[in-house]
C-alpha cells in the first residue's frame, strides 16, 4: 500500500533580486496514514516551505511529490484545489478568521470546498464541530470577541469541516499561552487517535517532543529524524 505522502529529492528555489534562495534542498520524506509528527528548525530553515508544499500551496522546483500514490506534478490548479479541499485541513498561527462574521459562519467557510454536501448536513457538522472544540456558548460571537485560544479552536473546527485525512498546522500554539496551547495539543492528539494524520511546524521544543516523530531542518535540509 502506498504511504499517504512520499516526497523524493524535493528542492525549492526562489529567484530573488539578490540571487537564488534555496528554501529546500533535496528533501526526501515518507509520511504514513495516522502519523503525528512535527517539523522543527530555526527561522529560514525551510520548514514552512515544506508544509506549504505538502499542502499543495506551492510546487517544488525539482523532485517528486506523491499523495496517495498520485503524482502531484501533473495536477491542474483545479485538481490541486480539489485534493486540498477533500484531503487537507489547514491551521495557521494567525488563525485567518474573518472578523466581520460569527463563529459558525467562519467554520462554514470551508463548505465551499465540499459543494456536493447538502447545506443542511454541512451546517449540522459545523455545529457538532463547534461543540467539540468547546465553543457552543460562543457560536454567535465574532472573532474580535474571542480570546486567542478560542480563535484557534474556531480555526481547528473550520479545518475539520470537510473531514480531511491530513491536518497541516503551522505554529498552531505560537500565539497562545501554555494553558491554551495544551488545549490545542490535546485536540490535535485526539484527532490523531481517531486516525487523522497530523503534521505540525513549530518552534516549540516541548510541543515537538510530544509528537511521535520529529523532523529537523537546517538550511533547507533534513539534519536528523527518521524519514
Amino acid at each position: 500500500m502506498d504511504p499517504l505522502i512520499a516526497i523524493d529529492n524535493i528542492s525549492k528555489v526562489y529567484a530573488m533580486r539578490g540571487g537564488d534562495v534555496h528554501a529546500l534542498r533535496q528533501v526526501s520524506l515518507t509520511i504514513e496514514e495516522a502519523e503525528f509528527m512535527s517539523i522543527v528548525g530555526k527561522s529560514g530553515s525551510g520548514k514552512s516551505t515544506l508544509l506549504y508544499l505538502l499542502g499543495l500551496l506551492t510546487s517544488p522546483t525539482s523532485g517528486e511529490y506523491r499523495i496517495r500514490g498520485r503524482q502531484a506534478h501533473g495536477l491542474s490548479d483545479f485538481e490541486r484545489s480539489q485534493v486540498r479541499g477533500k484531503e487537507i485541513g489547514f491551521i495557521f498561527q494567525s488563525f485567518h478568521l474573518v472578523p466581520q462574521i460569527k463563529v459558525l459562519e467562519n467554520v462554514l467557510l470551508s463548505a465551499r470546498y465540499a459543494p456536493e454536501t447538502s447545506s443542511t448536513d454541512t451546517r449540522k457538522r459545523a455545529l457538532e464541530l463547534v461543540d467539540r472544540v468547546g465553543l457552543s456558548h460562543r457560536i454567535d460571537h465574532r472573532p474580535t470577541e474571542l480570546s486567542n485560544g478560542e480563535m484557534q479552536r474556531v480555526a481547528i473546527a473550520r479545518a475539520l469541516l470537510t473531514d480531511p485525512s491530513l491536518i497541516l498546522a503551522d505554529e498552531p500554539t505560537g500565539n497562545l499561552d501554555e494553558e491554551n496551547g495544551d488545549e490545542v495539543y490535546n485536540l490535535l492528539k485526539s484527532l490523531n487517535e481517531e486516525g487523522k494524520t497530523i503534521i505540525i511546524v513549530t518552534h516549540d521544543a516541548q510541543l515537538a517532543a510530544r509528537t511521535d516523530r520529529c523532523i529537523r531542518l537546517k538550511d533547507g535540509e533534513v539534519v536528523n529524524g527518521s524519514t
